[in-house]
């Protein structure tokens, strides 16, 4: 009787085992795991889940689903595609990191689209550079006559409204005007009084 609950338990023991032996984990956190060393390879995300993707020396193209966090360390290797990031939690490693290029650009009333006209002959008559609403930086005019001339720059309204009235520059001489980012309802118009004179216009719109 002994030997027969031994050996009763003995397989209740073995078979308990088995199906022990055969559970495999089908998700849930640290289930996306993948470890790559001097490889190449391409995550595609599932929707709603989260992917923990280490790379060393590798490179690694990871796809995000929608509603799901990624979560990517690279150590020597590079990540050819991410998506867009709308914040940084941590404050960006000091040392001699390089973060790609950065544009700094004036805050005004307008957008952040550079808006400029390079050099050029000013026309006599009052002719519109721009005809949207534009933040001017600066206006440069330059004089290569002998005597003095008058410019004059106005936004493009029905009725417009001068910056620079009637304003002379001598003979020979150049004009740089600062305008920090002024809104010019409409665009810019500008004249001279005569020809000879050439001028340049940046800002933002």
């Amino acid at each position: 009787m002994k030997n027969k609950i031994f050996l009763a338990t003995l397989a209740i023991l073995l078979i308990a085992g088995v199906a022990d032996s055969q559970l495999q984990q089908s998700g849930g956190p640290g289930s996306s795991v993948t470890l790559l060393t001097g490889s190449t390879t391409a995550v595609t995300q599932t929707t709603g889940t989260n992917l923990h993707t280490v790379v060393d020396s590798g490179s690694i193209t990871a796809t995000q689903a929608t509603g799901s966090n990624l979560h990517t360390v690279v150590d020597s290797g590079t990540i050819t595609t991410v998506g867009a990031v709308t914040s940084i939690t941590n404050a960006l490693p000091a040392g001699t990191n390089v973060i790609g290029t950065v544009d700094a650009i004036d805050k005004t009333a307008c957008g952040n689209t550079v808006a400029s006209q390079a050099l050029a002959a000013v026309p006599t008559s009052s002719t519109a550079v721009f005809t949207s609403t534009t933040c001017l930086r600066v206006i440069l005019m330059n004089n290569t006559n002998s005597s003095s001339v008058t410019v004059t720059v106005t936004d493009n309204q029905g009725t417009p409204i001068n910056d620079i009235l009637t304003f002379s520059i001598p003979a020979n001489s150049q004009l740089i005007q600062p305008l920090w980012g002024v809104a010019f309802t409409s665009g810019v118009k500008w004249s001279a009084s005569t020809t000879g004179v050439t001028g340049a216009v940046l800002g933002y719109q």
